[in-house]
C-alpha cells in the first residue's frame, strides 16, 4: 500500500502553497493511502475565514472508482457539503495535477480545524484545514 503526502492533523494542518501555473489560488496537498490528492482552494479570501461564503475546492485525486467526499469539524462531527462532488472534464482544466478532477463546495461557518476526506474504490486521502475567525466589521 502506497502512502503519499505529508501527515497532518489539527496541530499541523496540511501544507498550503501557490498552485502551479500561476492560477492565482492556493493549493493544499493531501495525505493518502494508494492515492495522491491536491486541492485548489477557490475562496473569496485567503487565509480561510469562517462565514457563509461557499468555498469551492477543485480536487485532483489518483486511484480509481467513484469519489466520495466528507467534511468533519475538529471534534469529528460530520458536516454536509454545500454541493458536490461534481466530476470535471480535465481536457479544459488549467489545474495540472495527476488524477481525475472534481469540484465540491464547502461551508466553514465556524473557526477551527476541518478534516476533509476523499475516498475512491481504490485510494483514500485527507487534508486538514485551519479556518480563522472572521475579521470584525
Amino acid at each position: 500500500m502506497g502512502v503519499y503526502g505529508p501527515v497532518a492533523s489539527c496541530s499541523r494542518p496540511s501544507p498550503i502553497d501557490k498552485a502551479p501555473g500561476g492560477i492565482g489560488f492556493p493549493e493544499v496537498v493531501g495525505h493518502g493511502n494508494d492515492a495522491r490528492l491536491w486541492g485548489l482552494i477557490m475562496a473569496p479570501r485567503y487565509p480561510l475565514v469562517a462565514g457563509e461564503d461557499v468555498v469551492k475546492i477543485v480536487w485532483h485525486i489518483t486511484g480509481h472508482g467513484p469519489l466520495k467526499l466528507a467534511e468533519y469539524d475538529e471534534r469529528g462531527r460530520p458536516i454536509a457539503l454545500a454541493w458536490g462532488p461534481e466530476a470535471h472534464g480535465t481536457e479544459a482544466s488549467n489545474y495540472a495535477r495527476p488524477g481525475e478532477e472534481w469540484g465540491a463546495g464547502y461551508l466553514f461557518r465556524q473557526p477551527g480545524c476541518y478534516h476533509l476526506t476523499a475516498h475512491r474504490t481504490k485510494g483514500r486521502a485527507e487534508v486538514w484545514l485551519w479556518v480563522h475567525p472572521s475579521p470584525p466589521r
